[in-house]
Formats: structure tokens, sequence, C-alpha cells
């Protein structure tokens, strides 16, 4: 289940229970990189009003300060990820998932994959966890699969990769 599909918060597992998933419906994570930015200046614009989000080329933004015509041209270029709100904390799912599974559930954890409908690429490491990345390079893809994966085939741990960006403390006393 996506939101983007349901409109719906969603979900993501943490130690085998359902994790609710609170869409942050004033911010959206952009692709920095992505060439419905090129010549728009839009980025340049943004300058200090966004988040950088380590190890991507992703940002979150606040919507409102990206152009309808610019919001139009990310979405149709897989450039635009839903930003989460969780326990305090905003979260971006990044389009890769990170399964944690025994020699004996690779099968179906593969089955899985292959039935979901989501073009993946997998990636196994030495110690056996499994790297899948959707084709789509889109976060809510990989969220919809690790649900799908932990639902159907029970691995140790099958979760999106999120970033998890929390509120400064206030420090001023």
């Amino acid at each position: 289940m996506t939101a983007k599909k349901t409109g719906r918060a969603s979900y993501y597992y943490a130690n085998g229970r359902r994790v609710p998933l609170k869409i942050d419906r004033e911010h959206v994570a952009i692709d920095l990189t992505s060439p419905a930015l090129a010549g728009k200046r839009a980025a340049d614009r943004l300058g200090p009003n966004i988040t950088k989000l380590p190890g991507s080329s992703l940002a979150i933004v606040a919507r409102k300060l990206l152009p309808k015509d610019v919001l139009a041209a990310l979405e149709s270029n897989g450039a635009l990820h839903p930003v989460y709100q969780a326990a305090g904390a905003r979260l971006v799912a990044y389009p890769e998932v990170r399964v944690e599974v025994a020699d004996a559930e690779r099968r179906d954890v593969l089955s899985v994959i292959e039935g979901s409908g989501i073009a993946s690429e997998v990636g196994m490491s030495e110690g056996g966890e499994m790297t899948v990345r959707p084709r789509s390079r889109r976060g809510t893809d990989a969220l919809s699969l690790a649900n799908l994966i932990s639902e159907r085939a029970h691995p140790a741990s099958a979760q999106a990769r999120f970033v998890r960006v929390v509120p400064r403390p206030n420090t001023a006393g």
C-alpha cells in the first residue's frame, strides 16, 4: 500500500509491529539533481529553506515555496517524494529496502519481490542481507515493497531505508 495510491497515512514495520506514518502535507522531498529543476532556478531560490538529506541528493522543502509548474515537473520526473511524520520527526523513505533474511527464507522473499509488480534490483551482502532498489527510484515503492515482504515472507526484518529529521532541541534557557 502506498500513501499516494490510497490518499491515507501509511505504515512501516519495526520489531514486527506496524508503525503508523502520517503524510506531512506542508513539506515534500525533492531530488536536487532532477532535470525538472534545470533552468528553473527553483533550487537556487530555496537557499536556506531546504533541509538536505544525508547520503542522497534529496532535500525537504516547504511545498508552498515551489511553484506549481516546478511541482508538476518534479512529479512527472519521479523527483517528488512524500514526507511523513512519526513520533515527532519527519521521515523520508529512500528508494531502498534492506532485508535481513535467513537462507531458508530467501526464496520466499524473492518470490514476493517478483510478484509485487514493482520492478526492482536485488543485491546480496556476504552476511545474507538483501538490498532491494525499486527501478522507479521512488521511496513510496520501497515502502510498499518492504511492507509486502514483511507481511508475506516474514523475514527477520524488511524495512525501507528512512532518513529521520528531528527538530533541533531548544537550548535557550
